[in-house]
């Protein structure tokens, strides 16, 4: 299974660029040009592990910290990048990671290529639990 990321920009030249980058990085990437439509594949999307977006849009469309926010709504174990500036972090820390919309995209790709190796760990320790439940509940031969 692929991991899914879906970046939600309304600058071109980072929708472009960061989308190549994680190709590269060997993930799938959607990109959509703004928060509405990257809103819509939310919503439709069977997988979503990942959403990159930016704090602030265009009036009249949600910003991104509402964006992240109806993204873990409706995948709760998606994780939420922003790309923003650095005083920005103190409205996003609870909802995801901040990485500086002036770093190099190679940075954003890291933050990015960092957070499935967190989700495997999980999954790990998911699978752990499940199997010594499952043990603990079997009854012992005889």
């Amino acid at each position: 299974m692929s991991f899914r990321v879906v970046v939600g920009h309304d600058d071109q030249h980072f929708l472009y660029d960061t989308a190549a980058a994680l190709r590269l990085a060997g993930l799938d990437v959607a990109c959509y040009p703004g928060s509405m439509q990257a809103l819509r594949a939310l919503h439709t999307a069977e997988t979503v592990d990942l959403l990159i977006t930016r704090v602030r849009f265009p009036e009249g469309t949600p910003h991104g910290l509402s964006l992240g926010m109806m993204a873990r709504y409706r995948k709760p174990g998606i994780k939420v990048l922003f790309a923003a500036r650095p005083d920005m972090e103190k409205y996003t820390e609870a909802l995801g990671e901040l990485v500086h919309c002036s770093a190099d995209v190679s940075e954003l790709v890291e933050a990015a290529v960092r957070l499935p190796e967190r989700l495997i760990q999980r999954l790990r320790v998911v699978v752990a639990r499940s199997v010594d439940a499952h043990v603990c509940k079997s009854p012992r031969p005889r």
